[in-house]
């Protein structure tokens, strides 16, 4: 009984950090503010006294980061307390996680229930909004919890700019579409790593819900999934089908309207797109293109490239230009705040962690998951949200030695 209420227990923690990392509700979606982070904190430490997590190992891991926030607070003379506090109490909860005596596989097999209830959820919503969305708007304008032009009623979003234009997106209970999706395109990988790449309804329904999202990540990790179940199911199948592959992904962002709206205009103006805001600058705050966005990383980068500019916001290429525009990509990001060191062990966790879940389940494609990761990262700043430090640093936390332990 005591197991079972302990693996209930587990799910709602889950089920927290999802909607945490989703950032769907405002109050999580502005954690920057220290009352969402305190409350994040606050849970994390309730469950490393109930399971009895070893702190020490924590302070362990916690060694490279003081090391690199004391270099950064010296080089610019500044200390900046919220900035040393934020992103380890974020790692602070995924450590917990993963040390509280639960074994690996269940704690994604949870994560993937969760995301699938979650996905059945969103299409329900999903088709009303296509059906009628006015009378869902009224009904989730009673128990919004989103401030602004969105919609959230916890499991599911009405994201403004989804349902401004003629194709409609699904947002599930992320910010926006883009997110979702990638939340999906995990939980897709865990299930296929799980069942030895079995496609059946649970596959089905992943697969209609990321094509919901139309989300160019999405897609383009959905395609990279199908290269990778022709890899693991045979080599030799693999290597006649790759050109045809290859050559349809070509067609798909060439033919499909959002991708090539999205991806192809983002990618050939980013340069001009870029010089236009360095000129003008915005009247309001504006999340630019991720192309557009990581030109604005390397002027950052280029400035700062051994430890990147940490927390010291003021000296960024924006904020002394006053140009009010910010980068969406999660890589470009990183590069910027925390420089090629930071990169580097960015790279070798997104690897590692790669190997450790594709060996955990005797699978092989160590190299798919591994560029899934980094396009999902280029795409979304959501390198240090909760969940996803969970699959992005799991090798930090789980040595091969606890694997064999407990898996």
């Amino acid at each position: 009984m005591k197991k079972i209420k302990k693996y209930n227990n587990i799910y709602w923690l889950l089920l927290f950090l999802v909607l945490y990392s989703g950032k769907g509700i405002s109050f999580f979606n502005r954690n920057l503010y220290s009352s969402a982070t305190m409350i994040l904190f606050g849970i994390s430490l309730y469950w490393m006294i109930k399971n009895r997590v070893h702190f020490i190992g924590i302070i362990k891991l916690i060694i490279p980061w003081v090391v690199y926030c004391s270099f950064s607070f010296i080089y610019f003379q500044t200390i900046h307390p919220f900035f040393f506090i934020l992103l380890p109490i974020n790692f602070f909860s995924v450590y917990v996680l993963i040390k509280s005596n639960m074994n690996l596989k269940f704690i994604l097999t949870s994560y993937e229930k969760i995301i699938s209830t979650l996905a059945k959820i969103s299409l329900f919503f999903f088709a009303w909004q296509l059906v009628n969305i006015s009378s869902l708007i009224s009904v989730f304008s009673i128990i919004d919890l989103n401030i602004g032009e969105s919609y959230n009623a916890v499991v599911y979003t009405i994201h403004h700019r989804s349902i401004g234009s003629d194709i409609h997106r699904n947002s599930g209970f992320c910010w926006e579409p883009g997110p979702f999706a990638c939340f999906l395109v995990l939980a897709l990988i865990i299930y296929l790593l799980k069942t030895k790449f079995s496609i059946d309804k649970r596959v089905l329904l992943y697969f209609i819900t990321i094509i919901s999202t139309v989300s160019s990540t999405g897609y383009l990790c959905l395609i990279l999934i199908c290269v990778w179940y022709f890899y693991v199911k045979s080599r030799r199948y693999f290597l006649l089908l790759l050109p045809i592959i290859l050559s349809l992904t070509v067609l798909v962002i060439f033919k499909i309207d959002n991708l090539n709206g999205k991806l192809l205009p983002q990618f050939v103006g980013a340069q001009q797109n870029v010089e236009f805001y360095f000129e003008n600058g915005r009247d309001e705050q504006t999340s630019i293109g991720r192309f557009d966005g990581f030109l604005l990383n390397l002027k950052d980068f280029n400035r700062y490239p051994v430890l990147g500019y940490g927390g010291h916001f003021a000296v960024t290429f924006n904020q002394r230009n006053n140009l009010n525009i910010s980068s969406t990509s999660g890589l470009g990001n990183w590069l910027a705040q925390y420089g090629i060191i930071g990169f580097v062990f960015l790279i070798v966790s997104f690897y590692k962690s790669s190997i450790l879940l594709n060996n955990l389940y005797k699978n092989k494609g160590n190299l798919f998951l591994f560029l899934i990761y980094l396009i999902i990262t280029f795409a979304f700043n959501l390198v240090d949200s909760p969940l996803f430090m969970f699959v992005f640093f799991v090798s930090l936390i789980k040595g091969k030695e606890e694997l064999k332990t407990h898996d």
